[in-house]
This record gives C-alpha cells, structure tokens and sequence, in this order.
C-alpha cells in the first residue's frame, strides 16, 4: 500500500511564514514513544501507541508528539498510583479471589515446580553436591518468576547459596502444594485489600480495614474457635486436657497479652525511676506519599510503609549506638485511618543525653521528602494562629466544665512526622501506687490496639467511632498485612521471664531459683533486677526430621545459666482430635444418652495395612497416603478417604519411592 503524500500546513504569522510537514515516524519517533508510555499497563499502552500512530498521519510531529505526552501524563497522574500498588501481584484475579482458587492454583503450581524440576534433572551429570546446587537454583528462580511476591525457602542470591541440608528442605517445599497454599494464602489477604485501598473501601466507610476482610476475619475467628473446641492434647502420662483451654491460657488470649504488656511497661517505669532516667513519647509517621487519602499517593501498601519506618528507625538506632547513647522502651504500631501505620514510642535515657536521642530520631524521620516541611515552616504563622483559636475554644469548653482534650500542638515544621513529649515523674501516694505516669500514658494505645479494655467508650478522634467498635479492624489490619504492633527495645527476653513462670516450685540451682522469684513477683522490677544480675538464657532441643519436609525443629525446654540447666518442658504434648479418643460414626446419636456398641476401627486398620506411625499421624489430623488413595481420620473418628485436588502432583503406583507417605 502506497504512504499518502504528505499534507503542507501554512501558518501565518504576521508576514513570517512558517511550514510544518507530516512526517510518518522513523525508528527514533518509535523509541521515543515507547519512552513516554514506558510503565503503563499494557492495554494502556497500546491505545496511546495507536493513538500516536493515528496522530501521525493527520498531524504536525510537533503537535502529535505534545498529544502523546499530556495524554501520558495525565494517565499517570490517574493511575500512576494504583498500577504502582497493584503491580506487585503477579497471579490473576481469578487464581486468589477464593481461598478454594487458592488451593487449586497452589496445586497447579507445585505441580509445575515438580515437572520442571523432572525435566531439569535429565540434564543433570555431576556429583550429588553439584547436581544439588544447580537444582535448587534453577527451581528458585524459575519459582521467582512465576511467582515473584512469595520469596523460595532460604534463597538470599545466585552468588550464596545456603547449606546443603537446607536445599534439600527448599526443593521438598516447593513441590509441595500445602507450603503453597499457605504463601498464596497471605498474598490473597494483601492482593484483595489493596483492591479495597485502591477502590476508596478503607478510611471514611471503613476504617483501618475493609468491611470485606473484617467479615472474613470474623469467620476465621469462629473456625478457629470451633478448631480449637475439636481438639486436645494428650501426654506420655496419659494427661487430657482441652486444647481450647490451652490456648486461653497462653499469650493468645488478648487480656493475657495485655496484662503483661501493661505489667512489663510498668516494671520499666519502675526501673527508670529507680535510675532517675527521662522518659520520651515519640510519635513517629511516614511522609505523605505514603498515604492512601493524600494527593501526592505513590501506591505504596501498608506493609511497604511499616517497611519504610523499620528501615528508618534502623539508621536511627545506628546513629545513637555510634554516640553509645543507652535507652529502652517500648514501640506500638497503629493504623490510620486509611491504613498506613505510624509509630507511638516510649523510651527512658540519660537526662544529659535526652536532646541529643530527640535529635537523631528526629534528623532521621525528616530527612525524607523535607520540601513539604520547609513549606509548613513558610507557613508556620498561620498555622500557630489556628493553634490560638483552637486554644481559645479549648478553654472555653474547659469553662463550662465539658471534658474534652487540648489541642496538639501542630504548628512546628515537623509535626506530621516527628513530634516528641518530655514526661515528669508521678509521684507515689501513701500505699506506693502511681496514679498517672509514663505507663498510663501508653495504656490507652496498648489496650485499643488489643481488645479495647478499659477504652470501649472512648471516641476515635480520627475516625470518630467507639473504639470498641472497630477493634476487630485493628486486628484485622494487623493480620491482613502482618504487622508486628509491640516491640521492646534495649530490654530483657521475655521468653526467660514466660518459661521460668511455668515452674511452680522451687529449683535447686541458686542462680535461677533468684530469677524464677523475680518472675513470679508481682512487681516486673524484680525481675529485671534479678536478669541484671544473672546471665540466664534459654536451653533448646533440636528434633532432627520433625516435619514433612526433613526440618530440624529447635524446641525451647528450659533456662540455662552458665552450665546448669532447669528444664521447663518436661512433658512432651500431641495433639488429637477429642472424636478420636472416645467414639465412632456408629456411635452418634441425637439423644442425651447412647447405648451403641462402639464400633471398632481394627478391621479397616488391618485391611489398609496402617502402621501404628500413620494411625498416630492420622490421629494429629494428617493424611496418609496408602497404594493409590489417601486416608484420613474424619469428623467422628471414621478412616474415610481423603478428597483429591484438582491439580494434583503426579504420582506413580509403581515407584516404590511413594508406596506409603503421610501428608
């Protein structure tokens, strides 16, 4: 087809004649488009491509080349942000939408990983070691770009690869569809919510979190319950209990944890009086691009920004350990609104050296993006002025005798992302109690960031809502994108502190019964002044092949100082299904009583040819595999097959390799 003759446009300007040819773009043109659409999704892409090509047989090269690059512009400044947050995920919707896709996808991808691994080894001729290395590498990376969000087991770079053992380990996780699911799983929660942040779901309508992923979470929470009801653990003596009950008692249970976070912050208020030390309320907060609600958003994920702050505060912690500057404290993560986490920190230092920590941690928090800050310093006039007003009103409500906070001083440069709080020592009344202090003034963020004791009236002034109302977005937030929200800093392991409070009568060796006082001592001081005194530390066991995969599992079983050791976990617990240890299918009833015969299980047992290894696998709620079929113990205590995956790994009745394997 023969290109049209090229069109003369004649503009008149004045009596200065200016010519502009159209001209069909040349090799140079092209490279510079795809510049300027660089980036964009694909279909995007291609319609401003189109649209270039269109333009330039019509227009003018400087007129076309101005339309393609506002149109690029302006997408970016549409888009820009939510092709930023949702290009991390690589899977497709419709692979994660369900957590029964996700099971199938993680199917269909162990599935591959095998086949390829297959394919990879008809290539192989070197020793055990090499062929090894090349094999872990390769399925890595292949495992990488296939699914770029979810990181191969102990894969730092091509250059280090780690020992032997633990590539062995990485290749059995990566053909096994279980250890998928359970990565995809977590990508779902994160790839679903970022469609809800993306959509304008969290903030106003739903703070912290999306109605969508806190209904979910309220229905994980009923399964898990229900979990826990069908369960118990069951030691060598033959000693029952109720794995409900188990797990009640443990730091699982939300006022158990938030008893000994108020009872480990109060013991640090304590020990920094006793040392006559300055406490600091830091409040730390990333800059605004890392909002969602803000103009400037650059698609960054609530875990990206805790990320970010976790970075920060390490050249931070670098910088005061150069200048040997000794502090400890505590740090609680919460949500905004719209989701993006900021810091509450309360530490204790040296009163000479108090200034220069605010310093550091303030020097480092606002170095990024500052130009935003100096146009808050520009305008700092303005803003002390509506401090006044808010003042002035302030007072007039105090006036009247209505309850209401005083205004946060926002008017310095560095407000939105660094502000800090001298806090005085409260004296004690007659009976040695403390009525304010450094840990009533964390209380509040403990408890509405936990289960909202002691809180559940008290107004969001963010959001406006009763914080007992939205306590179940906090932690909904905190596990879509798993977000550690305590964090101790410069302080004793609390681990010593948990196992030595196992032991309820007293140990023979000096050293550690001093610790164990200390630890069951009302007061958490008296522990911190016995571990200051004493170097005690943990005592593990190491199982060899203690899963599926051939992992070593390391067990805590005790505390250890120098060498003796005080053994703590002596029993050794398995868990069961309470169906199993009383009747079968045949068994049931709907009335109050039952007088069935039970029906014994040694008849299919034998005709299976189960091993008593696999009956006790089983009874953990595994699934074995027996000839071609897998088994399991099902909801009343009856061997039932097992359902079968839809994309299932391949397997060969034949290869001896796979006559019987538990799952």
């Amino acid at each position: 087809m023969e290109c049209p003759a090229p069109r003369r446009w004649v503009i008149t300007l004045g009596v200065v004649m200016i010519t502009a040819e159209i001209q069909r773009p040349d090799a140079y043109d092209v490279k510079w488009m795809r510049a300027q659409v660089q980036g964009l999704p694909s279909r995007i892409r291609n319609k401003l491509s189109h649209q270039f090509y269109t333009d330039a047989m019509q227009l003018p090269v400087r007129q076309r080349n101005s339309n393609l690059r506002l149109a690029a512009k302006r997408v970016r400044a549409k888009i820009g942000p939510v092709y930023t947050a949702l290009k991390q995920f690589s899977q497709p919707y419709k692979a994660i939408a369900t957590k029964e896709a996700v099971r199938e996808t993680a199917a269909r991808i162990a599935a591959d990983m095998f086949n390829n691994l297959l394919q990879h080894a008809e290539c192989l001729n070197g020793d055990y070691q090499q062929n090894l290395e090349s094999s872990y590498l390769y399925l890595c990376q292949y495992a990488l770009r296939t699914v770029p969000e979810v990181k191969p087991p102990f894969y730092i770079d091509a250059d280090e690869l780690p020992q032997p053992e633990f590539m062995e380990v990485a290749l059995l996780k990566l053909k096994c569809d279980r250890w998928w699911c359970r990565k995809l799983l977590g990508v779902r929660k994160r790839y679903l919510e970022t469609l809800e942040i993306v959509a304008g779901n969290v903030g106003e309508k739903s703070p912290y979190a999306s109605k969508r992923a806190v209904s979910e979470w309220v229905r994980d929470q009923f399964a898990t319950k229900a979990w826990a009801e069908a369960g118990e653990l069951v030691n060598q003596s033959g000693q029952v209990i109720s794995l409900e009950q188990a797990l009640a008692a443990g730091m699982g249970d939300p006022e158990n944890m938030r008893c000994e976070l108020m009872k480990r912050i109060s013991g640090l208020e304590d020990y920094a009086e006793e040392m006559q030390m300055q406490g600091l309320f830091f409040t730390l907060t990333a800059p605004s691009k890392y909002h969602q609600n803000a103009k400037n958003w650059n698609g960054s994920t609530p875990k990206q920004t805790q990320a970010q702050l976790v970075k920060t505060w390490g050249r931070a912690r670098a910088a005061i350990k150069r200048l040997d500057i000794r502090y400890f404290g505590v740090r609680v993560a919460e949500p905004h609104k719209d989701g993006c986490p900021h810091w509450h920190m309360l530490v204790w230092c040296e009163p000479s050296q108090a200034k220069l920590l605010s310093r550091i941690v303030k020097k480092y928090f606002c170095e990024e993006d500052k130009a935003e800050l100096i146009e808050r310093f520009k305008n700092r006039a303005a803003l002390r002025k509506q401090y006044r007003k808010q003042r002035q009103l302030y007072g007039y409500f105090k006036m009247l005798g209505k309850k209401v906070k005083a205004p946060a001083k926002q008017y310095w440069p560095s407000a939105p992302r660094f502000t800090v709080e001298l806090l005085e020592t409260t004296p004690r009344d007659e009976n040695g109690h403390r009525k304010g202090g450094a840990a009533a003034y964390i209380a509040k963020y403990i408890a509405k960031n936990i289960n909202a004791k002691g809180v559940e009236n008290l107004i969001c002034e963010e959001t406006g809502k009763v914080v007992a109302d939205i306590i179940s977005h906090v932690q909904t937030w905190k596990n879509n994108w798993n977000i550690r929200q305590f964090q101790f800093q410069g302080c004793d392991p609390i681990t010593v502190y948990r196992e030595l409070r196992r032991v309820r009568q007293s140990i023979d060796a000096k050293q550690i019964e001093q610790v164990r006082q200390g630890a069951e001592s009302e007061r958490f001081i008296d522990f911190i002044r016995a571990m200051k005194n004493v170097d005690c530390g943990l005592a593990y066991e190491v199982e060899p092949m203690a899963n599926q995969y051939g992992e070593a599992a390391k067990r805590v079983k005790g505390v250890t100082v120098g060498n003796v050791t005080a053994w703590t976990r002596i029993e050794k617990w398995q868990l069961r299904r309470k169906a199993c240890s009383s009747v079968g299918a045949a068994d049931l009833s709907w009335t109050s009583g039952n007088n069935c015969t039970p029906r014994p299980l040694g008849h299919k047992i034998t005709a299976l040819g189960i091993t008593p290894e696999l009956m006790a696998q089983m009874e953990r709620g595994c699934t074995v595999r027996i000839g071609a079929e897998r088994w399991r113990i099902g909801r009343h205590g009856q061997i039932e097959p097992a359902p079968v995956l839809k994309y299932a790994v391949p397997w060969d009745a034949k290869n001896p390799d796979f006559s019987t394997k538990a799952h």
